[in-house]
């Protein structure tokens, strides 16, 4: 260890030279700006264990390595290879491998790395590895286990019943569904409009939620609800509800012998689209799309309470995927 400290501690420090948070990511995207920032306290966070575990690699490997400017791109293929030889999930490669390009950036910005240096981890097109995603695993609550679960629910916590009836009725994740305020629906067009940060959106990204006119009756009570409510939300502690919510949803998953798929450890939730076959269709367009990869039925594993949920349409960076008789987290 050098008077710098560690090789994780300097890889950390160089990250936080680009961390900027307070401020949309999506917006950056939208304008053209700040591409190689770090907006998301979550995304910081999951960089530095990426880097922490790149660096704890190099110490094994090459000892002698103790200073950030001495890491070499072979030093990262060799890491990424290690994973891949690991068995490790196309998500999680492609994750690592987007810290490994960000700590490169950040070594740029602040001097570390001569800036006609290679790259620590060429894209594909400069002769590197390509990308990695997430192969689809299918996993879905039936309705009659949907309902059965709410109903499980209901009789001991109906806060947290109701939001899940909002989840499974509009499509919502469950963050945007304990951030949903009166203001955002409109029940004459049974119309859901989330203006991104404040609604809690993933990526900040606003849009628009189209609902089925048989619940309109539905949404007039929840935008009622919310009108009472002086910050027009329609739920209190908003904070805490969203885990008190999954960890309802696993103990009655658990008393009615339902199969849970939920990890030992917390997990930041991301998006999945898990199948529902009793729906009437399902119709699958391809398109190329701008946004990032999703990992399919994560969420099943992570928050089951999003199996429940109404079709959305799900995005990934080389598709786009319409699908109809879904449930969603």
């Amino acid at each position: 260890m050098t008077n710098k400290g560690g090789l994780s501690y300097q890889m950390m420090q160089a990250l936080q030279a680009i961390f900027k948070p307070g401020y949309s990511r999506h917006e950056d995207k939208q304008h053209g700006r700040n591409r190689y920032v770090i907006r998301s306290i979550g995304t910081m966070q999951s960089m530095v264990a990426d880097v922490h575990e790149f660096a704890r690699f190099i110490r094994r490997q090459w000892p002698e390595v103790s200073e950030i400017e001495e890491v070499e791109p072979a030093m990262a293929q060799a890491f990424i290879e290690e994973l891949i030889r690991r068995e490790r999930s196309g998500g999680r490669l492609g994750r690592v491998m987007a810290s490994l390009r960000k700590l490169d950036r950040a070594c740029r910005v602040t001097g570390l790395f001569e800036k006609d240096a290679p790259s620590l981890l060429p894209y594909k097109s400069d002769g590197g590895l390509g990308g990695f995603h997430s192969e689809p695993r299918p996993v879905v609550f039936s309705p009659e286990q949907a309902e059965q679960i709410i109903a499980w629910i209901n009789s001991i916590d109906p806060l947290s019943a109701r939001v899940l009836q909002v989840m499974r009725k509009t499509g919502l994740r469950i963050r945007e569904a304990v951030y949903l305020r009166a203001q955002d629906i409109e029940t004459n067009t049974c119309l859901v409009t989330l203006e991104g940060n404040v609604n809690h959106t993933k990526g900040g990204r606003p849009r628009q939620v189209h609902i089925p006119t048989e619940e309109k009756d539905f949404l007039a009570e929840m935008k009622a609800l919310g009108e009472e409510n002086p910050t027009g939300h329609i739920f209190h502690d908003r904070g805490s509800l969203p885990d008190r919510v999954r960890e309802q949803v696993r103990k009655a998953c658990s008393a009615l012998d339902v199969h849970c798929w939920v990890p030992t450890v917390s997990a930041r939730p991301s998006p999945s689209r898990i199948i529902n076959t009793e729906l009437p269709r399902v119709q699958v367009m391809i398109r190329p799309y701008w946004t990032h990869p999703i990992s399919w039925a994560t969420i099943a594993r992570k928050s089951p309470a999003r199996a429940m949920c109404r079709p959305r349409i799900a995005r990934s960076r080389s598709l786009t995927i319409h699908l109809y008789g879904l449930g969603v987290e």
